[in-house]
């Protein structure tokens, strides 16, 4: 079943669930971190994580699975200052979740659309047809994140 996004608390319930499958990925308890703006930022303290989990309700242009995400320059610098920083991107339901290392993630940000005026990157995510991108600015390959993937490609 999908968990549509459509108020705070079904964002809310929506991002726990999230970050219930992203703790016992990487075999943590993560918090919510309460030190840090935004209501998207989690940590495990004792081995040095921090997750951004940012959520997003599928979008269907042209019939497929399509997830939008903001990525701001604030979060970029939280999950940079920590040992184990993460990028947890909840695509239209707890089961399909993106849980990229912050490492490979900067590595990709020159190919992603930066709204300057925002201070953020616009993270478009298709999933379907047994693949899974990120895409990007016209001039560069998309990026392909099923590696990182927690879940099914389908809802």
């Amino acid at each position: 079943m999908k968990t549509e996004i459509s108020s705070y608390e079904a964002e809310k319930k929506f991002r726990e669930q999230c970050i219930e499958r992203i703790n016992s990925k990487l075999d943590c308890n993560l918090i919510k971190n309460s030190r840090t703006r935004g209501r998207a930022s989690y940590v495990n303290k004792e081995n040095n994580i921090e997750v951004v989990c940012p959520v997003s309700k599928e979008h269907k242009p042209e019939g497929s699975g399509h997830y939008w995400f903001d990525f701001h320059l604030y979060q970029k610098d939280i999950l940079l200052n920590c040992k184990n920083g993460y990028l947890g991107l909840g695509c239209g339901s707890e089961k399909s979740i993106i849980l990229i290392p912050i490492e490979d993630l900067t590595s990709w940000l020159g190919r992603i659309l930066f709204d300057k005026k925002r201070d953020k990157y616009r993270l478009h995510i298709y999933i379907g047809n047994d693949e899974v991108f990120i895409r990007t600015l016209k001039e560069s390959k998309s990026i392909l994140p099923c590696k990182y993937l927690i879940g099914n490609m389908k809802n």
